[in-house]
């Protein structure tokens, strides 16, 4: 009986033992495998958030690069304050070479008008002339600067005289036409 109650003492001490051994060191660092997991997922997630947020930037900094590059065309397309008459001035000037005869009226935006006109200086040409003449007008209007955007153009003939008339209606984009609020 001495036997069987040794071995039974020493197969429950070796059982304590382990238990002791699985308690003290295989729970904690099992418990730290799962927390160091936990902790590498969330620096996973935040390299990955980095890494997309620096694809923004690296993307909005080459369509700035692109922006400024096309700085000077969008230049030719505005007009500052207090030189309209370099507009008229282009538009005369194109349609004298011409041969026709013009009527220019410059429409400058209103306070309190539509929003879509706010920034914009509009512009309605009525010219007459021969239709060879008027054609190669309205190819010349498209070289001028600052760029005149037509909107609308009508054309109408004479029959006696076989004169051509046009009314040509457009814009050129005026930013600091109204002061900003």
């Amino acid at each position: 009986m001495n036997k069987r109650r040794f071995l039974l003492i020493s197969t429950l001490v070796m059982i304590a033992v382990i238990f002791v051994i699985v308690g003290a060191l295989i729970y904690p660092t099992a418990k730290e495998i799962i927390n160091l997991n936990d902790r590498i997922q969330i620096e996973k997630t935040t390299v990955e958030s980095r890494y997309f947020q620096r694809q923004k930037v690296r993307s909005t900094i080459e369509r700035l690069a692109e922006v400024k590059a096309g700085l000077p065309t969008l230049r030719q397309s505005v007009i500052e304050r207090g030189t309209e008459i370099t507009l008229v001035e282009a538009i005369e000037k194109t349609a004298n070479a011409n041969g026709l005869t013009q009527n220019l009226k410059l429409i400058p935006p209103q306070e309190g008008g539509p929003s879509d006109y706010s920034r914009k200086l509009a512009v309605d040409i009525t010219i007459s002339g021969s239709p060879r003449s008027m054609g190669k007008f309205i190819s010349d209007l498209g070289k001028i600067e600052p760029t005149l955007v037509v909107t609308d153009v009508n054309f109408g003939k004479d029959q006696k005289s076989g004169v051509v008339s046009a009314s040509i209606t457009g814009w050129v984009s005026w930013p600091d036409a109204m002061p900003t609020k």
